[in-house]
This record gives C-alpha cells, structure tokens and sequence, in this order.
C-alpha cells in the first residue's frame, strides 16, 4: 500500500533579515505567493505544508546565510512540526529546479 501523499498547500512566506541590526523573521505573504516578494538581498523562508523550502537571496548577508537553518529549525518547533520534517535550501536562481517550490510560485 502507498502512503498517503500529503497535498502542497500555497503556502506562507516569511522574510529572515538583518537590515534592521537586529535578526528578525516577519510574514511577508499567504495563499497566492509571487516571485516578486522575493528580494534578492534577504533569506526567506516558504512553508508549504509537508515541507520546509529556505531560499537565500543572492545579496543575502553573510549574519541572514548563517541564521537561515537555525531559524528554519526554531520555526519548526513553534509551529509543532516535526524535527525530522524535510528543509530544502534553495540558491536564487537555481530555485525553479525545486518541484514544490515551481509550483507555489509558477506565477
């Protein structure tokens, strides 16, 4: 028997950014996400559903690199997620590889 496939919702886009001094993490988007929310000089994290997806900008600093999987953990916890619950780091760029990532920002 196959397991259940857990359908890709749209998605929730939150920005990670230092520009402040200070790291923060804010909701950038919900539902009908576009690239154009994306800024090439800040990291961001999707949260689709059955998966955690951590795209970094190009422009990125090197704090908001560093900061990206920890945050994506810390995220994973206070949503009540599992640990073990798959995060794909995504380069700007080469994102569109990235099969879930195509379809919540085919737009």
């Amino acid at each position: 028997m196959l397991p259940k496939v857990t359908p890709v919702g749209e998605g929730v886009l939150f920005k990670l950014s230092d520009s402040t001094g200070k790291m923060s993490m804010t909701e950038v988007g919900r539902g009908d996400l576009t690239k154009a929310m994306l800024k090439t000089d800040d990291v961001f994290v999707v949260d689709p559903g059955p998966e955690l997806l951590v795209w970094v900008g190009n422009g990125a600093s090197q704090k908001e690199r560093a900061a990206a999987m920890n945050t994506a953990t810390a995220y994973l916890k206070a949503q009540g997620k599992s640990i073990r619950t798959p995060v794909s780091v995504l380069k700007e760029g080469s994102a569109m590889r990235h099969p879930i990532f195509q379809k919540i920002f085919a737009n």
